[in-house]
This record gives structure tokens, sequence and C-alpha cells, in this order.
């Protein structure tokens, strides 16, 4: 049997029910006018919905939604303007509260951990830190800075955590071509990019789990 994704199946409805609409418009069995008052905000409040339905980056599609439908309701008179950002910025506060909170971890290996790891900080500046020796894990926090680490050189004989917390900052990270990359972590206008290129077929290679909270900033890795 076919399967298919959940990406797929929600825009299918969606594009199914568009055509309805204008069929029916056309019919003359209802008018529906798209460009209602606020009409742009779809764009907005539709993504979101459906990152919160597939649970992709659950908060910042939290976030978006009530930015989303705070957009909607000023453009239907029910809420001033100013409003609008006298709300939006608690609600931010809140959810980045929430992700720091509640941050998801991935690494099965939390109970080996290592305590006492290195911890770089880039708050309003940046730091580089080139590791060719035995690299355990590390923490990385960024606020309006940056850090470059890199363990292209490093000995990594063990599963490792990276831990990254981003708050208007990003973090690069080079590692070595022997590993296997997993992320999982909270963006917030914000998330990871991996360019990571695997091509090593050596099945017992050792895991870099990077947990991470990106709010406005964004972590790379190569």
């Amino acid at each position: 049997m076919k399967k298919y994704s959940n990406n797929s199946v929600i825009w299918g409805v969606i594009i199914i029910i568009v055509g309805v609409i204008f069929l029916g418009n056309n019919l003359g069995i209802w008018n529906v006018d798209f460009f209602f008052k606020g009409w742009w905000t779809l764009f907005i409040i539709v993504p979101s919905l459906i990152g919160i339905f597939k649970k992709d980056g659950l908060l910042s599609s939290c976030l978006g939604l009530a930015i989303g439908v705070l957009l909607l309701l000023a453009s239907w008179d029910f809420i001033d303007w100013s409003m609008v950002g006298k709300i939006f910025i608690p609600i931010l506060l809140i959810l980045i509260g929430i992700s720091f909170i509640f941050k998801p971890n991935i690494s099965k290996i939390k109970k080996n951990r290592v305590t006492g790891l290195d911890e770089y900080f880039g708050i309003f500046s940046s730091t580089e830190e080139k590791v060719s020796e035995k690299f355990q894990g590390a923490k990385c926090v960024t606020v309006f800075g940056g850090v470059e680490l890199d363990l292209t050189n490093a000995k990594i004989d063990e599963d490792i955590v990276i831990d990254c917390i981003c708050a208007f900052g990003g973090v690069n990270i080079k590692v070595p071509n022997n590993v296997v990359i997993k992320t999982s972590g909270v963006p917030i206008f914000g998330g990871v990019e991996n360019k990571y290129n695997d091509v090593n077929t050596v099945k017992r290679r050792k895991t870099i789990y990077v947990n991470y909270v990106c709010v406005f900033g964004g972590i790379e890795i190569e």
C-alpha cells in the first residue's frame, strides 16, 4: 500500500477545499470572498496550524498562530492595533520561558554524561574554539553573539551531547566525517541547518546529539 506523508495530505486537502470554493463561486452555489479584511494573515495562520498538526516546531507554530490570530482580530477591528504589540511581547516571553524549561533532550546517554564539560559563551561577542584532543561534549550559549566550535580534528570515542542555547545569536559546529548527527530542540524564529554530508558507510560510528533552544537565532552544522 502506498504511504502518504502528513504534509502532502494536509496541502492536498487545502487545495481541494480551495478548488471546491472556486467551483461553487463559478456555479453560483455560494459566494465566498477570499479577499476579506485581513486575508493576508492566513499566510501566517495556515502554516502555523499545519506545524501544530505535524508537531513540527510546536512552540514556534503556536507563536505564529498567536501572531496570526492577533493580526486577524486587529484587521476585523475586534482589538486595537496597539494591543497587538502589548499582547505579543508577553506571549513571546512566556513561550521562550517554557522552551527553556521544557526543552527536549534526545540524548539516550544522559545517565552516562560527564559533568564539568567545557562551556562556550558568545554574549555580545564571538568565541572560536578548535578542538584537537578528546572531546566529551559541551554547552554553547550565545546572546547577541556567536560560537564557532571546530571538531574536525577532535577525538570522539563515545556518543556525546552538545547543548546549545541561542538567543539572537548563532552557533557553528564543524564535525569530523566519521560521526552521526542527531538534532532535537525548540525553534522560535530560528532553528538548525544541518549541512553535514554523511557519506561514511562505516556502521559503528559515534553519535553527536545536538539539543537546542533557538530564539531568533540558529545553529549551523557542517
